[in-house]
């Protein structure tokens, strides 16, 4: 799997780059579908909500999927843990889909 990850305006640290990565690769738990995976944390100046947050955007590239998810939060690390929880939700649903078409097409070649 490749990963990217970009840090605009945000602390850009080794540390940083080593937990995300750790916590993306965990995603191969889910699913070995992943080709690519980009991480992007960028901070966002929104006067309504809070005068900082982090928007963190988490694309997983999966043969004929692709998920993208969007989390904004007080610091980047809340933001990716959130985003690393919604794609463990939604890869359980991909892989749900999967074996419900398998079965399917399984009874249907038995018969």
């Amino acid at each position: 799997m490749i990963i990217s990850i970009v840090c605009r305006d945000t602390s850009d640290t080794p540390n940083i780059r080593k937990l995300i990565s750790e916590d993306v690769r965990n995603l191969c738990h889910y699913t070995d579908q992943i080709i690519k995976a980009q991480v992007v944390l960028s901070r966002e100046s929104c006067q309504r909500v809070s005068p900082k947050q982090v928007k963190c955007h988490l694309h997983l590239h999966m043969p004929g999927n692709h998920i993208d998810i969007n989390t904004q939060r007080e610091n980047w690390y809340v933001a990716f843990s959130q985003a690393i929880e919604k794609a463990t939700l939604k890869l359980n649903k991909v892989r749900d889909i999967h074996i419900h078409h398998s079965r399917k097409l399984y009874n249907r070649s038995a018969v």
